[in-house]
């Protein structure tokens, strides 16, 4: 999609809509496992792990693994075997339990989903919302003076004397490059016009507000699935580094948001420190 060079969205009737084709699109990539780009994510499956998918050993940079252990499968484990698989460790890089690892996790995005933060993200949409008419009006101020330079060029084409051809050729050619500097920045206004503007009403404001209040109890609630878990996560959570510390005996767990939102502490994402003696953790 990056090499096209015109894109005219609903020229003509499609079996689809051009969002659908996106998420589609976005689904696709996300189920491909044959990727450089794509080592994490894949679709949200069974089992009690939340973070199915999206944890990356800090050793070796494989996806951990999931695996039960207990009597008859008791409690779920993320573990990186890749470097034991090959012979090159005895050992696992890093195996906690998931319990630990989904728990910080889940009150980290509970926090981030507090009503005063749906307040904040509305108040970001609103104001991306001016920004966008700030730069639609800018293009039209282009887009006018484009206009006009190609109106100039051809008043004065058609006034000069067509006995003097030098002349009238060096007028032609200012027209036409002021047409086609027109045409140029035409385009390029309709392509920024019809973009998807990031505009929030008040009534999904309101809707955001109403799910930011009844999230903790809707993700806290017996009834809700873990596979519908893992997809909400999905949403928010892009990946997350998983480091076994052997010397405090505690796991550092370094979290990226999607979006490209990070939080910093000490490096340039967040830290959750989770103790591994805490609930047999190894």
């Amino acid at each position: 999609m990056d090499k096209w060079h015109v894109l005219l969205q609903d020229h003509h009737p499609g079996f689809i809509s051009w969002q659908e084709y996106q998420r589609n699109q976005e689904l696709l990539e996300r189920n491909r496992t044959n990727g450089e780009e794509t080592l994490l994510s894949g679709a949200a499956r069974e089992g009690l792990a939340l973070l199915q998918g999206l944890l990356v050993c800090a050793r070796c940079g494989w996806r951990l693994s999931v695996c039960y252990k207990g009597n008859g499968g008791v409690y779920p484990m993320y573990e990186c075997n890749h470097l034991r698989a090959d012979g090159q460790l005895t050992h696992c890089c890093v195996a906690v339990r998931a319990d630990l690892l989904d728990r910080a996790i889940s009150q980290r995005v509970l926090e981030l989903l507090r009503p005063a933060q749906a307040q904040v993200a509305t108040e970001v949409l609103q104001q991306l919302r001016q920004r966008d008419s700030v730069i639609l009006h800018q293009w039209q101020m282009r887009v006018e003076r484009a206009e006009y330079e190609a109106q100039l060029a051809q008043r004065r084409y058609e006034e000069v004397d067509p006995s003097n051809r030098l002349v009238a050729g060096t007028l032609e050619k200012r027209w036409n490059d002021a047409l086609a500097a027109l045409a140029q920045l035409r385009t390029e206004y309709s392509e920024v016009s019809n973009r998807e503007s990031l505009v929030a009403t008040d009534e999904q404001r309101a809707q955001v507000a109403a799910i930011a209040r009844d999230f903790p109890r809707l993700w806290n609630a017996a009834s809700t699935k873990a596979k519908d878990k893992k997809r909400l996560l999905r949403l928010l959570l892009k990946d997350a580094t998983v480091e076994r510390d052997t010397d405090r005996r505690v796991v550092i767990l370094r979290t990226r948001w999607q979006g490209g939102a990070t939080f910093e502490k000490n490096t340039n994402e967040e830290i959750s420190v989770l103790s591994l003696v805490e609930g047999g953790a190894i």
